[in-house]
């Protein structure tokens, strides 16, 4: 006979409390300097605070204790953007521009979560800092009265304290002196740097009524202390080098088709960062092409269907050397056909 027992340290760390407030003004002002350049000028400031409370669970005394925490910042954000008009169809666009991004509530939380037969534990960070950047832009902009538009620009970002997760292996947890196999926390980064283009074109085909194009490809290079060793410089986590998006379409009386392919490479997983030379994690690059299409029958009757995946794409994860497998899962093509009618 099956009977129930309790385990708290399966789901009380996956309890929490948090409250956030911002609080935030913006100023701004618009000139136009003549008939082919303009700017706008503005500062933003935003005031965060945040409390939470999340739950240690205590695998000595199997008991669990609410744990409370806050954290609260000001940030002045200023920015500059122009706008120069070459000629009736071609724009430059510059832009100065600083922005954050918070940690999210479950990051904040001082949480302690405990995988007993993995021997592995996972706790939050209340003293995590927003990610700041410092962006600068330009994009040069072509459009064509067909209905289309072909742009291209450079582009670079200055980040501080970027946000991933650390993992120890064999490491002490200080609140109880026990080791454990990994220990992962989300931490804030050191200093990064990111440059890069991208181009894109979209076009209606003129010869082929219905017909239109998309592709846009950007190409990313980054760079930050490896947090491990500092002499050592590793790409920023979570960064692809090479992303690539198209897609073909065909939106013409009753039909609408469409055609996506999508490709991004490698990159370093910010989910438990492997500090061991040569093991780091990455996800592996990927490459999608999916198949969209509908049949309107009339204005109230419609006939869809979805082909995805359709390369049986893996999730595939990898240590330092792509023939160094750490996790796959294949998942395969997903097909649906379906009906809707608007009452």
């Amino acid at each position: 006979m099956f009977e129930r027992s309790d385990l708290p340290e399966e789901y009380a760390a996956g309890n929490y409390e948090s409250d956030e407030t911002v609080h935030a003004g913006y100023v701004m002002y618009n000139r136009a300097f003549n008939e082919q350049l303009s700017g706008s000028f503005g500062v933003r400031v935003e005031a965060t605070s945040a409390t939470f409370t999340g739950n240690e669970f205590n695998d000595d005394t199997e008991s669990v204790t609410p744990v409370k925490g806050e954290n609260s910042y000001t940030d002045l954000l200023p920015s500059a953007l122009f706008r120069y008009k070459l000629d009736a169809n071609t724009i430059i666009r510059a832009a100065w521009t600083n922005t954050l991004a918070r940690p999210g509530f479950y990051e904040l939380v001082p949480y302690r979560e405990i995988a007993v037969e993995d021997n592995e534990l996972a706790v939050g960070n209340p003293d995590l800092e927003p990610t700041r950047s410092m962006n600068f832009d330009v994009m040069l902009e072509k459009y064509y009265g067909s209905v289309g538009l072909i742009s291209g620009g450079v582009f670079y970002k200055d980040i501080q304290d970027f946000i991933y997760v650390l993992e120890d292996k064999d490491a002490v947890d200080p609140a109880t002196g026990r080791t454990y196999d990994s220990i992962f926390r989300p931490v804030n980064g050191a200093t990064a740097s990111l440059v890069g283009f991208e181009v894109a074109v979209q076009r209606q085909v003129e010869q082929l009524p219905g017909l239109g194009v998309f592709a846009n490809y950007t190409y990313t290079s980054s760079s930050t202390e490896n947090p491990g060793l500092s002499d050592e410089k590793i790409d920023l986590p979570g960064t692809a080098e090479h992303s690539l998006n198209t897609s073909l379409s065909y939106n013409k009386g009753a039909v609408d088709l469409r055609v996506s392919f999508n490709y991004n490479s490698s990159y370093l997983d910010p989910d438990g960062l492997d500090l061991t030379p040569g093991l780091e994690r990455y996800y592996d690059a990927v490459t999608y092409l999916d198949v969209n299409g509908l049949y309107r029958v009339n204005n109230n009757l419609r006939v869809f269907f979805n082909a995805n995946n359709l390369l049986n794409q893996p999730l595939r994860f990898y240590a330092g050397d792509k023939d160094r497998t750490y996790q796959a899962e294949y998942y395969g093509p997903t097909f649906n056909l379906g009906v809707k009618y608007d009452l």
